[in-house]
């Protein structure tokens, strides 16, 4: 196996109904160069998560599980999953979303032909076809929101929102600054 080139990084709480779909769409990942960072949120007894996340690193190394045994929410678990992470790129994935099979071979591609600092892509919103909470049936397509780069004056003027699941960031621009850095929940 190659060295991993990047890292994704999953705050997970009470997911024991989404986070095998979130992880099986790592595993079926075209480029097999990453690792992941499970970090359960809470105390060990909230749910199965933890167990489903164990099971999951039991089985292929490129997972790793880190628990907090208090409930810290989604920013400082992802800044822990980032301080935890060695490789090049950074990558965020919710709990309860799905990557598409080749989101990292096409941004790791497209981020070397371009010498990109920073990488944002468009998402597709899904729904499942019975009850919201049966993950057992295929999802259904709902609609799609391409991505529009913001003008460089947009940026300078206003808050820009980024999905967490759609960023795509090298690591050392996590370790800039000595005072704060990270993900801030604001």
């Amino acid at each position: 196996m190659n060295p991993a080139l990047c890292s994704i990084i999953i705050p997970a709480s009470k997911a024991e109904s989404t986070i095998s779909l979130a992880l099986d769409s790592l595993v079926a990942q075209t480029c097999h160069d990453w690792r992941a960072f499970v970090i359960v949120d809470g105390p060990e007894g909230n749910d199965a998560t933890l167990k489903i996340a164990n099971d999951y690193a039991a089985r292929d190394s490129r997972f790793e599980v880190l628990r907090n045994r208090q409930n810290l929410g989604a920013a400082d678990s992802r800044n822990r999953g980032v301080r935890a992470a060695a490789t090049p790129w950074i990558a965020f994935l919710d709990s309860d979303d799905v990557f598409h099979p080749d989101k990292l071979e096409q941004q790791l591609a497209l981020a070397e032909q371009k010498g990109a600092s920073f990488l944002c892509s468009a998402y597709v919103l899904t729904a499942y076809r019975k009850a919201e909470d049966d993950t057992s049936s295929p999802p259904i397509f709902i609609c799609a929101a391409p991505y529009q780069p913001p003008s460089f004056d947009n940026l300078l003027q206003e808050s820009i929102m980024v999905n967490s699941n759609t960023p795509f960031i090298p690591t050392c621009c996590f370790r800039l600054t000595k005072h704060r850095s990270g993900v801030d929940e604001t």
